[in-house]
């Protein structure tokens, strides 16, 4: 995959604040490994181009386990002054078009200790 994302203008705050949005070029691709029918394991990766000259990238592993439950775990190198490294870790649970998903950050200062759950329908 190849896009450019948060494309605009200076956003302001609530405060009256301006600031510029992180706009940024990325490549991304996966290696998706189908053990069976229920089974899989998937290798992520990307790489994003600020565009005040700055480097990301990202890796992450996926393991499919009986078309059911997803297990998740990766690391963001940020790019310096735009967004911090951290490491992640998740679960997903998948069953009749309803998805619950779970990821935890570490090693961060800033996003360290963060939980986000997701609730999702597939039509």
């Amino acid at each position: 995959e190849l896009g450019a994302y948060s494309l605009g203008t200076k956003i302001t705050s609530a405060s009256g604040m301006k600031f510029s949005l992180p706009s940024h070029a990325r490549i991304s691709g996966a290696y998706i490994h189908d053990i069976d029918q229920k089974n899989s394991f998937s290798i992520l990766a990307q790489a994003d181009y600020y565009l005040h000259n700055a480097f990301g990238a990202a890796i992450a592993a996926e393991a499919d386990i009986a078309d059911l439950i997803s297990v998740r775990a990766g690391y963001n190198l940020g790019a310096e002054n735009v967004l911090p490294s951290f490491a992640s870790a998740g679960i997903g649970v998948h069953f009749i078009g309803i998805r619950i998903d779970a990821a935890y950050l570490f090693a961060n200062e800033v996003l360290g200790n963060t939980l986000a759950i997701s609730l999702g329908y597939s039509f």
